[in-house]
């Protein structure tokens, strides 16, 4: 079974130097590399707010003092964040506009191209069967 202690300043153990974080972990080898990578005070963690900015890295036992100590700071970031994402957002929304009057503008552009295809198909009808008439008349005399 695997026990875990921390000693602070605030649970200091006969021995052990104030503010040291160690571990002491008790628990069968195959345990390790699990309690390592999961549970162990020791473990390097990024800040909560990496995503926005904050690259600070301590140990697991030290992240709910940074967050703490940081508020301003990830309250900052986050605002800065959040201003980006409504410029991108705005211009996203220009390139939208943009995009949907260029394609209304090709389709009547495409629209006007095939009424004058209909309408040159339909004239060359009428002068072929004007053609055909004038040669029925010829003949006839």
């Amino acid at each position: 079974q695997q026990q875990l202690q921390m000693s602070t300043q605030q649970e200091r153990e006969e021995g052990e130097t104030p503010g040291i974080v160690s571990c002491d972990f008790k628990g069968k080898v195959k345990q390790v590399n699990d309690h390592l990578e999961h549970s162990c005070c020791l473990q390097m963690v990024s800040c909560w707010f990496e995503s926005f900015g904050c690259n600070h890295k301590c140990l697991k036992s030290a992240i709910n003092d940074h967050l703490t100590s940081n508020m301003k700071l990830h309250f900052d970031l986050m605002i800065k964040s959040f201003d980006t994402l409504q410029q991108n957002i705005r211009q996203y929304k220009e390139e939208i506009n943009k995009l949907n009057l260029e394609n209304k503008t090709l389709k009547m552009e495409l629209q006007l191209k095939y009424k004058k295809d209909e309408e040159i198909s339909h004239l060359k009808q009428q002068l072929d069967q004007y053609q055909k008439n004038n040669l029925q008349l010829i003949s006839a005399q």
